[in-house]
């Protein structure tokens, strides 16, 4: 194993959010400071709990009741109670979402299935930022992050989107949502530790501006351990560490009128074990080597007619990234507008509609791995979207049909319409259906990109006699300017019940049709460096040269999907809730002409997953939580199944300090959960592991 540059301190690294956040402190001090006021959860029924609000599905607020699609509502209590540390660990409370650990800072993420590293059907949202990379077609875990306690709720959706989201809205949309402002007023310091979480700590002051306005600053730091990479106990090198700051500011001239202000920055690495390309001598390498990740964004967001019957948003953000490591270096920078109304036209047409603008710009400096025919590109999508809820019968009965309409760079228009039906069949039973249409976009990789793989045995070629040497054999992705759109024909059927004031259900079933998936196939073998193919001339006696099979992307496969997932929501007794869910997904995966096992790849997750949650409160201060999970083993992959357990227990002494210790995977204490498809990352192994929190509300 050779080692790639010089690893930071972690420690130093941490040390710096925190002196700026003792500075902070000091200067606030805590004479007129106010505590949060958050709801207990565990004390409401499930009348208020289906009550909640969400935007996702209709980009309007809505009853989750009420809303025609699958989605799961992950609120700020579920991630308080769970004792999770990232957004990722968060999402393995959603029915129907395959999460998996690759190493100690990098997940694959998906929704019914297609799980990779760089999952790329499934659109993730920060508060209304798209965070979806046009490089990879997926999102870099590891950047993804915010003060935990600032969020409010994560709404997921499993299924197409693309209606009101656009492409690569396909398989789910994932949107994370802040608070606002005036819901985290006063101070809050934050500070984890344990055998993994090295040294974690967080920030974040609210005030008002004179009586129109709320603010919110933060900066947060942590450092986390490494992982193990064999059953040996040999270290995976993939330790992370991330200093971030941002701010938030809501304010409103009116009650009906409101804007908002978020912006932040990061800066930290994440280190990896990676097998690698090496060019001269042309060879393998296994390289332990950081990850430099920094950027920043903003967004503005104007609202009039909050909450009215023709609610106008005006919503624009920028947003940069920058990674540089042995495997890629990537700059880029995204603007994107969108301007979206909401009209009540009568009282049987509620009506959504929207025009947005998005350009991004790139600048890939190439590596021995990936190579590009042009270091830089700029890519334009102009998109417009309508939709009509129409009310058949009065709260009862309504359809929604609506469109998506797109243009990008890469295969031009593309329409992507949906039909949803919802009954509400009695006071506590609703009944809802879709049939939607999605696409998702190809990526920069597919279209333009060089991806040199691993180095395969040497071979004599043929025709060269006298030949002495092996020449290395060395398989390459290559890009494809014709390379389309993925397609999805979706047909989607749900059932909620309220059986009981505490007690609930919700039942999503599926079927999804896929044309046109990613496939490669291969090309005409050629020498590096000479470009000559190797069936016309005899090249390839310089030592370092080497044989290229290349694999060109095409759309040559297609698939069938289909499953059912089923969540429940019982409070047994006033301080005890049990929350399960089920989710099972059917793939197959079929094509002509080529590779089956290429073909059988794709199919990365689990056919079944089991979760079941238990809070209890003892008397008035203390938590005793525990989280159970089963996941199938991803029998392509050589990932056996395995059954874990988190357990926190909290101790409030007094409203203002929350003590915490939450132990991790407690079952099983050596495991791997995915091995990634292009093999480039070395699998780390899940350990178990404990931490404790303190959190002060001043």
């Amino acid at each position: 194993m050779i080692s790639a540059g010089t690893r930071r301190n972690g420690a130093a690294m941490l040390a710096r959010p925190l002196l700026l956040a003792l500075a902070a402190f000091a200067m606030t001090g805590t004479g007129s400071a106010a505590t949060d006021d958050d709801v207990d959860l565990i004390d409401l029924d499930l009348e208020d709990l289906l009550n909640v609000r969400v935007t996702s599905v209709s980009k309007k607020s809505q009853t989750l009741s009420h809303a025609p699609a699958a989605i799961y509502v992950i609120t700020q209590e579920d991630i308080r109670r769970s004792g999770v540390t990232t957004i990722s660990e968060a999402l393995r409370m959603a029915p129907g979402v395959q999460v998996a650990s690759i190493d100690g800072n990098k997940w694959a993420i998906s929704a019914r299935g297609f799980n990779d590293r760089f999952s790329n059907k499934l659109l993730v949202l920060i508060d209304g930022r798209s965070v979806y990379t046009p490089l990879f077609s997926g999102v870099y875990w590891d950047v993804q992050d915010t003060v935990l306690d600032d969020i409010d709720r994560i709404e997921v959706i499993r299924g197409p989107g693309a209606t009101l989201w656009g492409a690569n809205a396909v398989n789910g949309v994932i949107n994370i949502i802040t608070r606002p402002a005036a819901e985290s007023q006063g101070g809050l310091l934050n500070a984890y530790a344990g055998d993994m979480e090295r040294g974690e700590g967080a920030i974040r002051y609210g005030g008002s501006v004179k009586d129109s306005g709320h603010y919110r600053v933060f900066i947060r730091g942590f450092d986390r351990g490494e992982s193990e990479l064999d059953p040996s106990g040999a270290d995976a090198n993939d330790d992370w560490g991330v200093s971030r700051a941002g701010l938030r500011l809501d304010w409103s001239r009116s009650p009906q009128t409101e804007f908002t202000f978020l912006g932040g920055l990061y800066t930290g690495d994440a280190g990896q074990t990676a097998r690698t390309f090496i060019e001269s001598p042309p060879s393998n390498a296994i390289v332990s080597a950081d990850d430099d990740i920094e950027g920043g964004h903003a967004l503005f967001r104007w609202v009039r007619g909050r909450g009215g019957d023709a609610e106008l948003k005006l919503q624009a953000y920028y947003d940069r990234t920058d990674r540089r490591s042995i495997l890629l270096n990537e700059e880029r920078d995204t603007f994107d507008i969108e301007l979206a109304q909401n009209i009540r036209l009568n009282r049987a047409n509620d009506l959504v509609w929207g025009v947005g603008y998005r350009l991004t710009q790139d600048d890939i400096i190439e590596t021995p791995v990936i190579r590009t025919a042009t270091a830089t590109r700029d890519d334009t999508l102009f998109s417009a979207f309508i939709q009509d809820e129409i009310e058949v019968l009065a709260s009862r009965l309504s359809v929604a049909l609506g469109s998506k309409f797109e243009y990008n760079d890469y295969t031009g228009v593309e329409v992507q319409p949906n039909a949803r039906v919802i009954w509400n069949a009695g006071e506590s039973h609703t009944v809802w259906a879709s049939v939607s249409r999605a696409t998702r976009t190809p990526s920069r990789v597919e279209h333009t990109t060089e991806i040199f793989g691993l180095v395969g045995p040497g071979v004599l070629l043929p025709g060269i006699p006298g030949n002495p040497f092996p020449v290395p054999l060395v398989t390459a992705l290559i890009g494809n300017d014709r390379f389309d759109s993925e397609k999805l024909f979706a047909h989607e059927f749900g059932y909620r019940v309220q059986l009981h004031p505490r007690a609930s259900l919700d039942i999503a079933t599926f079927w999804n049709r896929y044309d046109d998936l990613i496939s490669t196939s291969p090309g005409t073998p050629y020498c590096e460096p000479s470009g000559t193919a190797v069936d016309v001339l005899p090249p390839c006696f310089l030592t370092d040269s080497y044989v290229v099979t290349p694999l060109f992307f095409g759309n040559d496969i297609e698939a069938d999907t289909y499953g059912i997932e089923v969540a429940s929501d019982v409070h047994n007794m006033p301080r005890w809730r049990v929350q399960t869910s089920y989710s099972l997904l059917k793939v197959d995966v079929k094509s002509s002409g080529v590779d089956p096992s290429l073909v059988q790849d794709l199919n990365r997750s689990p056919e079944q997953q089991l979760s079941l949650r238990s809070w209890t409160t003892i008397g008035h201060n203390v938590d005793v939580d525990l989280w159970v999970r089963y996941t199938d083993r991803l029998r392509k992959i050589g990932v056996e199944s395995y059954v874990t357990a988190d357990a926190r227990v909290s101790w409030t002494p007094g409203d203002p300090i929350e003590l915490s210790l939450v132990g991790r995977n407690l079952f099983d204490d050596d495991r791997v959960e995915y091995v990634t498809l292009l093999g480039d990352l070395l699998p780390t192994r899940v350990s178990r592991s404990w931490h404790a929190r303190l959190a002060w509300h001043f």
